[in-house]
């Protein structure tokens, strides 16, 4: 998940250490997620985190936020978009 993948550099795409190399690596997990795993969680905007209003969430201390960043194109969109038509 963190290699150069199929022809593709790591270091040439300028992306954070964290971030997989193929931006649609999956993690598959089959079995609940215990919500001490999770930091935070993050909505595309005001209007979809409004939603939880409604829910009890008192068993979730974990933070929600609107933060578009994690919404957005990674900065290396464009070398995978060319590699999409290449196939």
């Amino acid at each position: 998940m963190f290699e150069d993948y199929e022809g593709i550099e790591r270091n040439s795409l300028n992306i954070l250490n964290n971030f997989t190399t193929n931006p649609q690596a999956e993690v598959l997990v089959f079995d609940k997620i215990d919500p001490c795993f999770i930091d935070k969680v993050c909505f595309n905007s005001v209007q979809d985190m409004k939603q939880w209003d409604n829910l009890d969430t008192s068993n979730y201390p974990q933070r929600f936020s609107v933060n578009l960043y994690y919404f957005k194109p990674r900065n290396d969109y464009k070398i995978w978009q060319a590699k999409k038509t290449d196939v």
